[in-house]
């Protein structure tokens, strides 16, 4: 897969013809066998040959994804039910969408949708592929706009019905709310000193956002991997950064008998907004992450640990 991501992102970038080197059939274990057995077999789809007159790089990006697929026949289900093949191939297509012109994004998605998901069992496994690979904070090619994009269209398919499109609608709400580049919605809270704030009001040069329960699991290990991370505790030594943790969850006397044992240097506080209860955030699974500028404007939302500090590294 990493040998494939290389070379869509050097024909999106070369301004010269796509010749035979920049086509994925032309590398080892590849195959130009057009066949749904021979691109099952294979799992990798030829990337087209772009026309020497598109040299812009959004441009080249944007007519791969719009010729993607071609060589393969999505609406025969000896491909789209073929998993191996099907996540291969989606991660290389959504690999292009940040560098692809925006506006002809919503037409590729919903081109592609209505070829694959007639078919039932197809459809699982596509949705299954859009939640791992756009949504899931540890996927290599995690993106909150592609995954609006793909969300947007799915609710408007028109062979689903109302049951089948519940869950998407709440993770489209949920994806809109708080995105990368807009506004932190504002609440106030109570820290475990007995002081009350509210996180517009919480002065910061950047600031990273927890909302964890103390009964979640994986919330206590994604805290202990936070406190024992150079990059982050680096940043707040220097005040570059500050963490604010709120408990959501209600239980007040769970919150007060565990607070303690939440890191020294972090702002620890419980939630006095109902921030579960009016949906002002929406968190899919605990715990939920924003890293924040001095703005409150987000700049990652539900960052995998290594993007996290990668980005810590540059503050």
């Amino acid at each position: 897969m990493k040998q494939i991501l290389t070379i869509l992102a050097t024909v999106i970038m070369s301004g010269c013809a796509n010749n035979g080197s920049a086509r994925v059939a032309d590398h080892p274990g590849s195959t130009s066998d057009s066949s749904a057995e021979g691109l099952a077999m294979t799992h990798e789809l030829p990337l087209p040959a772009i026309p020497d007159s598109i040299r812009e790089p959004q441009s080249r990006a944007t007519f791969l994804l719009e010729h993607f697929w071609d060589e393969a026949s999505l609406t025969d289900t000896t491909v789209s039910r073929n998993e191996q093949f099907m996540e291969q191939n989606f991660v290389n297509f959504v690999n292009l969408y940040p560098h692809a012109i925006a506006d002809s994004l919503p037409g590729i998605t919903t081109r592609f949708l209505k070829q694959v998901t007639p078919d039932v069992r197809s459809r699982v496994i596509l949705y299954d592929l859009i939640e791992k690979y756009l949504s899931d904070a540890e996927s290599p090619v995690k993106s909150d706009e592609s995954y609006i994009i793909f969300l947007q269209q799915w609710v408007e398919l028109p062979n689903l019905d109302k049951y089948e499109t519940e869950e998407p609608r709440y993770r489209l709400e949920s994806a809109l709310k708080n995105r990368p580049g807009t506004k932190a919605s504002d609440f106030r809270y109570v820290t475990r000193e007995g002081k009350s704030g509210t996180l517009s009001g919480t002065k910061a040069s950047n600031l990273l956002l927890l909302f964890y329960d103390p009964d979640c699991d994986h919330c206590n290990e994604t805290i202990a991997s936070l406190r024992n991370n150079p990059d982050l505790n680096d940043a707040i030594d220097d005040g570059k950064l500050k963490v604010v943790a709120i408990y959501t969850e209600g239980d007040e006397s769970l919150w007060r008998s565990t607070n303690g044992s939440m890191p020294e240097n972090w702002t620890v506080g419980i939630d006095r907004s109902d921030i579960a209860g009016t949906g002002l955030y929406i968190v899919p699974e605990m715990p939920g992450m924003y890293l924040l500028d001095k703005d409150k404007k987000v700049i990652l939302r539900d960052p995998g640990l290594k993007i996290l500090s990668e980005k810590l590294s540059e503050l």
